[in-house]
């Protein structure tokens, strides 16, 4: 790797949830507005403050579980779903117990502060515990990798609470109480879409008290430093509200609303980087941190001129005269970015390098600072003081985080200054984040004229939408076939997958679940059939069985399904594209970030070791019923012999793209020599064989145990809608 590239799952998962935070921080600046226009700065201050006291106590009494969380399921991902289970039961409690505290303490004070009720006290605590179970779903989601999932609900939420600001506000109107109480309801669909994504696939298990221990140890200096750079964020907003007035908040929360926003991607890039970072070599790591921070720091630079001629002359016309107060503390945050960045780069790579410790050392120290000049400042300058105290933190904190990754990697200082390569990294990022996004809105606004455009369309990755949409019609299906009590169907059933990776895509089933599959598989009365054999010779092998298929050679095949396949001695085929084997063709529907492929000496070696079997997918993944008849006789004989003078033995089997097939490809197939041929069409098969149309069995990334076992005994041998309508099926 270049020394200023940044590796290629980093940049595409930062600027996912990047992405996704701009979605988000779209429907909060809506809210905001809302929030503006509805109440007067008193009241909106008041908000903010209720608001920031539940996030601030959610931190407070997390111990350093969730700053444990994501580091400990990157590094264990045998233990994931005890991980899941007992810091969210832990954290549940502890934030209970911290409500009721602070609740009780505060409704025992002769005047509440900021403006508060006794409801303002109840939203508190209730806000607590929601806050505390929505951090640590989020921090076990950015541990196991799954940033799509994440990113889906981000962007979701706050427009969530737009809509129920917009609702109240024009029904029965709105006050500071029922605005923070919205944000509650918002918070509660949060945690409950957050916990329902990071259990699912999960088996039930018990706690771990052991765990809890160690994660506390873990994390508790961690915690330190976390909490402190939260609190850089956030202990303005309260200490105003105790030494200053509601109006003074109200105008610094809108500042800060507008101006955290570039805070978002350094934010984000820091969650991807902690738990890979975590599994690198110290050099690696360092290369990979230092390239992070240039890249980010060009970014960050660019965003604050942005801003500042841009941003700042609108917000008194955006948000109402009445908050123009705001724009010169707006102005005043800005250069505290570029602080935070480093703050957030340099930390996560020494929690990385297991120095909780010194990655709590800027963002401590930014908080001293920070509560000392708000002191001293706030009684002077109000809003604008608070804003000086907040950015001068961010500057002096970054700068020793720095400092202490420096002491521990012993780098250059001049490897912090961005140089050209780094200005194309940022382009390439750009560039690649356009054509992807290009590519998705293309798929979702125009399928069918984005399938006769790409030439291999015929198995392009789903959208996550699309994924979970087919996940909820199996699971009907599944639960219709249970509810009329169905016997199993019998026959041989042939199951097909793509890869076996920890990856966010659609196309990936996880080793954990795979590894569940095969038991399931075992515990069964089903024997695992090698299709390479009964394709010679179907008698061989008896009328009913299981076989296992994998599509396109991806190389996760090796390392996460491979060695499970070889302790068990089970026999598979993996169906190759090739002229991909050969590295003449990718897959177009991975448009950046492509997979690694199997070539064939990995394949070679493969089959000298094992019972696994490669067999033709086509040169080109070429949808056989949209091509002339030569181009299809092209595809199906030139892949068998491809596949032939590569690994020096008979191809018996084929593999239709995507499943697309009429009676003229199975012929064609047939005159090439094959003996048989496999689709995509559900079920199971049965003597009189069809050899040229062989039924398959789907597996997906969403199958749980259940679904799964169901899937073994025919309880979704019909296929799914959306496959039928667009004639996925064998044209009989």
């Amino acid at each position: 790797m270049a020394t200023g590239q940044i590796p290629g799952g980093v940049t595409k998962s930062s600027t996912l949830l990047f992405g996704a935070q701009l979605v988000s921080n779209a429907g909060f600046f809506v809210a905001v507005l809302l929030l503006a226009r509805a109440l007067p700065p008193p009241g909106r201050g008041t908000t903010a403050f209720v608001i920031v006291s539940a996030m601030v106590l959610a931190r407070v009494c997390s111990l350093g579980v969730t700053e444990a969380i994501p580091v400990f399921a990157a590094r264990r991902p045998s233990a994931r779903a005890t991980l899941l289970v007992t810091h969210l039961l832990f954290v549940t409690a502890t934030a209970t117990i911290a409500a009721l505290l602070v609740s009780q303490g505060l409704l025992l004070l002769d005047e509440l502060p900021a403006g508060l009720t006794t409801s303002d006290v109840t939203v508190i605590a209730i806000g607590t515990v929601v806050q505390a179970i929505v951090d640590a779903a989020n921090a076990y989601l950015a541990g196991c990798g799954r940033f799509a999932q994440r990113a889906q609900i981000t962007m979701s939420i706050p427009w969530l609470y737009a809509l129920l600001l917009a609702a109240v506000s024009l029904g029965v109107g709105l006050d500071a109480t029922e605005a923070a109480g919205l944000w509650v309801v918002s918070q509660i669909v949060r945690g409950a879409l957050l916990t329902a994504a990071a259990a699912r696939g999960q088996p039930l298990v018990g706690p771990d008290l052991g765990l809890i221990v160690e994660s506390v140890a873990f994390g508790i200096r961690t915690w330190m430093g976390n909490l402190s750079a939260f609190l850089n964020a956030r202990i303005d907003q309260l200490i105003i509200g105790l030494i200053a007035n509601n109006a003074i908040l109200g105008f610094y929360a809108v500042a800060v609303n507008v101006a955290e926003m570039l805070l978002y991607l350094p934010d984000a890039a820091a969650i991807v980087l902690l738990p890979s970072l975590a599994t690198d070599t110290e050099e690696t790591r360092t290369r990979r941190t230092l390239a992070s921070f240039r890249v980010l720091a060009l970014v960050t630079v660019s965003g604050i001129a942005a801003a500042a001629i841009v941003g700042a002359p609108l917000i008194p016309v955006i948000f109402g005269p009445s908050f123009a107060p705001s724009t010169v503390p707006f102005l005043l945050l800005l250069p505290g970015a570029l602080g935070f960045v480093a703050l957030r780069a340099f930390g996560s790579a020494l929690i990385a390098s297991s120095r909780p410790g010194r990655s709590s050392l800027g963002a401590v120290t930014a908080l001293a600072v920070e509560v000392a000049l708000d002191f001293a400042l706030i009684p002077l300058l109000g809003a604008s003081g608070a804003a000086i105290a907040a950015s001068t933190a961010f500057i002096v904190g970054g700068a020793l985080a720095a400092a202490a990754y420096r002491r521990h990697s012993r780098f250059a200082w001049s490897a912090l200054l961005p140089g050209r390569v780094d200005v194309d990294v940022l382009v390439a990022a750009v560039v690649g984040l356009s054509r992807a996004t290009r590519a998705s809105l293309a798929s979702r606004e125009r399928p069918h004229a984005r399938r006769a455009r790409e030439h291999a369309d015929a198995q392009p990755v789903r959208s996550r939408a699309r994924g979970l949409a087919k996940a909820a019609i199996v699971a009907a299906q599944v639960a219709g076939w249970q509810v009329r009590g169905k016997p199993a169907t019998r026959g041989l059933r042939i199951l097909y997958y793509h890869r076996i990776s920890a990856d966010r895509d659609e196309l990936a089933v996880s080793p954990e679940s795979f590894l569940g599959q095969l038991a399931l598989v075992a515990q069964s009365d089903q024997r695992v059939i090698d299709l390479y054999a009964w394709a010679a010779d179907p008698s061989s092998s008896g009328d009913d069985g299981i076989a296992l298929t994998f599509d396109d050679g991806y190389r996760d095949f090796r390392d996460g399904a491979l060695p499970l396949l070889v302790e068990r001695r089970w026999p598979a085929v993996v169906f190759v594209v090739a002229d991909a084997a050969a590295g003449r063709f990718r897959f177009p529907w991975y448009p950046s970030s492509h997979p690694e492929l199997l070539s064939w000496a990995d394949m070679r070696e493969i089959e000298r070791h094992s019972r696994v079997r490669f067999e033709p997918h086509t040169l080109t993944h070429l949808v056989l019923s949209k091509a002339t008849e030569d181009e299809a006789w092209r595809e199906i004989s030139g892949s068998k012999a491809a596949v032939e003078d590569a690994l020096g033995r008979e191809a018996r089997l084929f593999c239709y793209p995507g499943g697309h097939f009429g009676r003229r490809e199975a012929a064609l197939v047939e005159r090439a020599g094959f003996r048989a041929a496999v689709g995509c069409e559900y079920g199971v098969n049965r003597p009189p064989w069809d050899r040229f149309a062989l039924r398959r069995t789907a597996v997906d990334r969403y199958d749980g145990a259940r679904i799964f076992a169901a899937r073994l005994r025919g309880a979704a041998d019909v296929a799914p809608i959306g496959r039928r309508l667009r004639g996925g099926t064998f044209v009989r």
